[in-house]
């Protein structure tokens, strides 16, 4: 994931999410070339496992109550879940595709991160907006829904024409959230990650 990770090589189409057949294509060609490994996911910068590891874990822990049943989408590891989640009293800790359809009123946190970068917000697909709406129909009552991926300072996406992801501004996420029904109840900047990277954010949701 080195192009999730550092400026990356931009798109000039309209559009690139346009073509999903081809968007999601690329993508799973990309991800089958890498190793399934920690590495290999975060594109040579394992060594932050253990950062991000901590800033998840401070932002979680004054939202968790009791015991939780989790979910991790994920594109590739459960990566959170050997190194987060499981720290955490639990019922039920699972990984899945970000294509799942949940149980309603299921989980009471679904955490998300990075993920989203390979889902369309496009003019013609709207993936995203529709996966977050399954997740927040999959939340007990005071669930919540755990959004943590890079953000582009610059005010418009940013697209990897090597692996089909894109940056998005934080604007771009609170629209996207708002047109999903969601409302931000906190949200936080992942702190100490080498520089050159590009900038985490965390929202949790409800």
């Amino acid at each position: 994931m080195a192009e999730a990770f550092t400026p990356p090589t931009t798109s000039n189409e309209s559009d690139p999410e346009g073509d999903t057949k081809k968007w999601y294509g690329k993508a799973e060609a990309y991800w089958k070339r890498e190793p399934a490994t920690v590495n290999g996911m975060l594109g040579g910068f394992g060594r932050i496992s253990s950062v991000d590891v901590k800033g998840s874990k401070k932002f979680l822990e004054p939202l968790i109550r009791g015991s939780s049943a989790v979910v991790e989408p994920s594109i590739a590891l459960g990566i959170l879940v050997v190194g987060l989640l499981l720290v955490f009293p639990t019922r039920l800790v699972q990984t899945v595709d970000p294509d799942f359809e949940p149980e309603m009123a299921r989980y009471s946190v679904i955490w998300c991160q990075w993920v989203l970068l390979y889902l369309t917000d496009g003019l013609i697909s709207d993936d995203l907006v529709a996966f977050l709406q399954r997740c927040k129909a999959a939340l007990t009552k005071n669930g919540i829904i755990v959004i943590k991926e890079n953000v582009s300072s610059s005010s418009e996406k940013m697209y990897d024409d090597n692996d089909s992801s894109v940056c998005r501004p934080s604007e771009v996420f609170l629209s996207i959230f708002k047109e999903s029904g969601l409302r931000i109840i906190k949200e936080d900047m992942q702190m100490d990650f080498p520089e050159g990277l590009y900038p985490v954010k965390m929202w949790a949701l409800n």
